[in-house]
């Protein structure tokens, strides 16, 4: 349970962490997450990949908000290597 301000009366809410270990270092990195949509996990992703750079590899269980959050990385990366997109905005995107 995580209090939403520091005032007196603040309603206490709900609060999810994302753990982040890395396999070769066995680096822990925790970030918080305020519900389990995919939305959610996709900041707390990309607010670890701000921080630490961004993963060759990521493994997670089947839980729902980790398969949205693959297929809509899914549909980005093939968005990014279709014909469609000018080839200019793919230099300046690599």
């Amino acid at each position: 349970m995580v209090k939403s301000s520091l005032q007196r009366k603040a309603p206490i809410t709900k609060g999810y962490i994302c753990i982040f270990v890395c396999f070769a270092t066995k680096a822990i990195h925790i970030k918080l997450a305020s519900d389990l949509s995919t939305e959610c996990f996709l900041n707390a992703l990309r607010r670890f990949c701000s921080r630490r750079g961004i993963c060759s590899e990521i493994y997670s269980d089947n839980a729902t908000n980790f398969v949205g959050a693959n297929r809509k990385l899914q549909e980005l990366k093939n968005l990014f290597l279709s014909d469609t997109l000018d080839p200019e905005i793919q230099k300046l995107t690599a």
